[in-house]
């Protein structure tokens, strides 16, 4: 008697990985035929580990269902629910339209007073978005432009990020 997986028949087998998801954002394994058990991160984001790494559950369902043919390097939950992963829910991002998407839909305030304010707060949203840019190779010339922060500013909490990345 062979066994077959029962994966649900509208889920889609990622590009890479022995996974398959479907548009609700569950995401089952291939060999077993079982739904993987998701973790939610310190950011409240979904994440799984597939063979010895974790990915983020909204990338993995995006790569499955939701083109990106400028190569977009961000996803955005469009309602703001970093858990809610479901396709209707995930759009591909550049930088400045994952700027434009914490202002407009998270709240953040990046009013041109309060960023111009040597008192204004870099908040959790803040660094987040400054470690992604960091990480998809942006100068921080550009993040201080992108972010409306000062150089200084985006040098030294970059710099918390690399130390805490790095264990220190």
């Amino acid at each position: 008697m062979d066994f077959k997986p029962q994966i649900p028949y509208t889920a889609k087998k990622h590009p890479k990985f022995s996974i398959a998801c479907n548009r609700d954002g569950k995401i089952y394994s291939l060999k077993t035929g079982k739904q993987r058990k998701l973790w939610k991160t310190k950011h409240g984001y979904m994440q799984l580990a597939v063979g010895r790494s974790s990915y983020l559950a909204h990338r993995l369902v995006s790569d499955c269902y939701i083109p990106n043919p400028l190569s977009k390097p961000f996803i955005n939950h469009k309602n703001g629910i970093r858990h809610d992963n479901r396709i209707e829910n995930l759009e591909w991002a550049t930088p400045q339209e994952n700027i434009h998407h914490a202002r407009d839909v998270l709240g953040v305030k990046y009013a041109k007073s309060g960023f111009q304010n040597a008192n204004a707060k870099f908040l959790e949203t803040h660094q987040i978005i400054l470690r992604n840019l960091h990480e998809y190779g942006f100068s921080m010339i550009k993040i201080s432009k992108l972010m409306g922060f000062s150089m200084p500013t985006i040098k030294a909490h970059l710099q918390k990020i690399i130390r805490s990345k790095n264990g220190g």
